[in-house]
């Protein structure tokens, strides 16, 4: 019927084959290619007991539960203290430090109030969306 033809042909541009019900993958690389998010992954490099990061983590998720479209963004959340030579690779001085696509969207500072955390991570989350 037209409706299984259409979902047929979506999977076909997505890299699938179907022969009598069965999935085949014929190209695993065009298949994971598509199926990527077109979002990027938001690094998200943190320090344990900082309370500039917990106010923005507070922050990520009261913007998600105002808008369930940030919860589709996946963040990577990386001790600067457990792992300095990921964090060495990145320009920063302050944490919570987020980079969408290598790119610093926001970068606490000292005495951030929480409405100016929260615009910030709001506007990592609309960059990672964008990207």
């Amino acid at each position: 019927d037209a409706a299984r033809f259409a979902s047929d042909a979506r999977c076909k541009e997505k890299g699938f084959i179907f022969k009598w019900d069965t999935l085949l993958l014929p190209d695993k690389a065009l298949f994971l290619k598509n199926m990527e998010v077109n979002m990027a992954q938001v690094r998200f490099f943190y320090v344990n007991g900082c309370p500039y990061c917990a106010q923005a983590r507070k922050a990520r998720e009261e913007l998600i539960s105002e808008n369930p479209e940030y919860g589709k963004v996946e963040f990577e959340e990386i001790d600067e203290g457990l792992h300095p030579e990921i964090a060495d690779q990145y320009d920063y001085w302050a944490t919570p430090a987020m980079f969408v696509k290598e790119e610093k969207i926001y970068e606490a500072h000292v005495g951030e109030k929480y409405d100016e955390a929260k615009e910030n991570v709001r506007k990592v989350l609309e960059a990672a969306l964008k990207a």
